[in-house]
């Protein structure tokens, strides 16, 4: 964070709530912590989000092809390969 901006946060923390210069800047440097903390969780939730995403497109794909091969073997009346066909027993 920018020094002014901080200056700024601490002396406006300072009118509203009567606190003094130390406290008020205890509780602008908390602020902050906490913030970068949630930006840090934020940035590992969307990275775990982006994988599951490419994770399940990535299965439609392939489910989308498994069964492109199953229709047109169906469509020309060729069998089913082997790891397709239900087993007979």
């Amino acid at each position: 964070m920018n020094g002014d901006d901080r200056t700024y946060l601490i002396q406006q923390i300072q009118a509203l709530t009567g606190l003094s210069a130390g406290d008020s800047e205890r509780r602008v440097d908390q602020a902050i912590a906490s913030s970068k903390t949630a930006i840090a969780h934020a940035r590992r939730s969307t990275i775990v989000l982006a994988f599951s995403l490419a994770v399940a497109t990535l299965l439609g794909a392939v489910s989308a092809w498994a069964a492109a091969v199953a229709g047109g073997r169906h469509r020309d009346g060729a069998p089913l390969p082997e790891w397709m066909a239900l087993p007979t027993d």
